[in-house]
């Protein structure tokens, strides 16, 4: 192994001040609600997480090391028992640039005390990774697992499949208790949806008929007989056309030990509404004793027409990944495995599939200060050397 690049793995780094608090409405058990406010300072918090770390790579494309930090304060004000109004900012500094977020802000109003209605700009609950895990204090890689992208990609071996994902609209979620320790849990909801990414004509060299810019190719080379758009998620708060994205996600599990979930969504992204973009996903995690697993699978459909045929083809993406660790004591060896398929568009080979796997030891100073050792092992191609080396320290407040 190079030794330049074993000394910037061994450089020290790591200051992080990044935890997460997975929000969810709690409502006190067979609480009334008066419907008045009690005094500000027992309904208002200030809660949150942060990071700091480092990374090196020998991948030639990429900056030899780099240095992130985060900081995501987390503001929750319950006005009353049944009314929660939760809100983070996302603030980070990566790759030589600082970036600042609206991560979700949304009310929560408990119906009753199996079912909470959520409307906003809220994490979305396709699988469990974005909603739950994606946290630095929360998630024991450095990185996100392949299939998801942003909030530190770690050097994927191919593009994600989605991003961690919030969007604008409504939910309504239920919970039911069956017997000691099972129970079952359901979520709907519906948003803003996706888009399509708009280029200038200059960039695009293409218009279409109605002054729409074309999409560019981002997935490998263009198809032989058009260009394949891009799919905007989350970023479409002033509506492209009158479709929603309409999704649900199921689940059931036995606590504290198995949980198994199934999601679903659907939604148009051109502006005419006739092209839609659909994802399927699945989830599992459990614990027993002093080993923890998970794993997710995703497949999804983007919907492309051929340019001067009208027809219209299928991109089929899909992807998993699975996740190992084990308890000693204060250290947590961790082992993830993941795949990220062909891209496949009516038969034609679109991009080829990559998989990663990554080594991670965890020291917990705390339950919510963990200091974090990764390295991934990136292959998507035999004749590049994308490896990485990363070190965070992730607190949660």
């Amino acid at each position: 192994m190079d030794r330049d690049f074993l000394a910037r793995c061994l450089t020290p780094v790591a200051i992080c001040l990044l935890a997460s608090a997975t929000v969810t409405a709690q409502t006190p058990a067979r609480e009334p609600d008066t419907g008045e406010p009690t005094t500000w300072a027992s309904t208002f918090l200030v809660t949150g997480y942060g990071s700091a770390g480092f990374e090196a790579t020998r991948a030639k494309e990429s900056t030899p090391n780099d240095s992130a930090f985060g900081f995501s304060p987390i503001f929750l004000v319950q006005p009353s028992a049944r009314l929660l109004f939760e809100a983070e900012v996302a603030l980070g500094f990566g790759d030589g640039s600082t970036s600042a977020e609206l991560e979700y802000a949304d009310v929560i109003y408990a119906v009753t005390d199996n079912l909470k209605v959520v409307a906003g700009k809220f994490l979305v609950p396709f699988n469990a990774f974005s909603e739950r895990y994606h946290p630095g204090w929360i998630n024991k890689f450095v990185s996100p697992p392949p299939l998801y992208g942003g909030h530190h990609g770690g050097g994927a071996p191919a593009e994600s499949l989605l991003p961690v994902l919030s969007d604008v609209g409504v939910q309504a979620r239920a919970s039911f208790d069956v017997g000691d320790r099972g129970f079952i849990t359901a979520v709907g909801y519906f948003t803003q949806g996706p888009s399509i990414e708009r280029h200038t004509e200059a960039e695009s060299g293409h218009d279409d008929e109605n002054g729409h810019d074309e999409a560019v190719v981002t997935h490998g080379e263009p198809h032989s007989q058009g260009e394949i758009a891009e799919v905007l998620l989350g970023q479409n708060f002033r509506d492209n056309n009158t479709d929603k994205l309409v999704g649900g996600r199921i689940g059931a599990g036995v606590a504290p030990f198995i949980e198994a979930n199934f999601s679903a969504m659907t939604g148009a992204y051109d502006d005419n509404g006739d092209l839609r973009f659909t994802a399927y996903g699945a989830d599992l995690a459990g614990r027993y004793r002093h080993v923890e697993f998970r794993g997710e699978w995703i497949k999804t459909i983007q919907e492309v027409r051929f340019e001067g045929l009208g027809d219209v083809g299928a991109l089929a993406r899909s992807g998993y990944y699975w996740q190992v660790g084990y308890h000693i004591g204060k250290w947590v060896p961790l082992v993830r495995g993941s795949q990220l398929f062909d891209t496949i568009l009516d038969h034609d080979l679109i991009f080829e599939s990559g998989d990663q796997l990554a080594l991670g030891l965890v020291y917990l100073r705390t339950a919510s200060s963990l200091i974090k050792f990764e390295y991934l092992v990136n292959r998507e191609d035999a004749d590049v050397d994308n490896d990485r080396f990363a070190v965070q320290w992730a607190v949660g407040f």
